[in-house]
């Protein structure tokens, strides 16, 4: 996940241990930080939405309302 955003992955043993990528990735930038990450989990949860958007086309877009995402990368 961390190099599908292109970042370069240091060696730490959250890559490797299940359920703690989000903290990596949180600290490193790859998550959106405006908000604690707590409340940014509580607004990724998708569940409902995608119960709600069933077999529909614009599926991707419908779940990811309202889901905060990382500012893009500033080119240089």
């Amino acid at each position: 996940m961390m190099r599908a955003v292109g970042d370069v992955v240091p060696l730490d043993w959250r890559l490797i241990v299940n359920g703690y990528l989000p903290e990596y990735a949180y600290e490193r930038g790859a998550l959106d930080t405006s908000l604690p990450l707590a409340d940014l989990r509580q607004r990724s949860h998708i569940a409902e939405r995608a119960k709600a958007a069933g077999l529909s086309p614009e599926f991707s877009r419908l779940i990811r309302i309202d889901v905060p995402s990382p500012a893009a990368p500033q080119k240089q």
